[in-house]
């Protein structure tokens, strides 16, 4: 199940990514890459999470980087990826009811919803940052077409999920 990876210019200013040592931030890079390629269960491939395993104990010093500034999360039997608001969003695609693939939103679309929505958040108000957000999510059946979209700056687009 493909999807993107953005990650914010401002993720080297971040407290955590800071503190990270190179190492630890390049594997932290690393690591949500390969969530990109998880299955449509959700569930990585066996042989990503082989290497991504062998990565993780052979650079042990930089996962432990990475648990004392909280970009990896010791949960017990696996390590999380917390979120980060602001600096790293996973994008996986989701079948939506009909068992399709969400189809991308063109520029035209795009710039027309902003143009829309004043360039600017629905929610906050802010004009950094925007992304076109489903009201009502694709994956909870929600129309793919300019009357379903809205204007969300990133942070809260990614506190909103898929939530109505």
């Amino acid at each position: 199940m493909p999807g993107h990876i953005y990650l914010s210019t401002k993720m080297y200013a971040h407290p955590a990514v800071i503190q990270a040592t190179p190492a630890a931030q390049l594997l932290w890079v690393r690591a949500l890459c390969e969530m990109n390629r998880t299955t449509r269960d959700g569930t990585l491939p066996r042989e990503v999470v082989r290497g991504l395993e062998r990565e993780i104990r052979t650079n042990a010093a930089a996962t432990k980087s990475l648990l004392r500034v909280g970009l990896f999360v010791d949960r017990g039997d696996y390590y999380e990826i917390p979120k980060v608001a602001g600096i790293a969003r996973v994008e996986l695609y989701k079948l939506g009811p009909s068992g399709t693939r969400r189809p991308g939103i063109s520029d035209t679309v795009r710039h027309a919803i902003y143009a829309r929505d004043g360039y600017a958040c629905v929610h906050c108000g802010s004009g950094d940052q925007l992304s076109i957000d489903h009201i009502i999510p694709w994956s909870k059946g929600g129309a793919h077409h300019a009357g379903n979209f809205q204007t969300l700056c990133m942070p809260c687009n990614m506190s909103k999920g898929a939530r109505v």
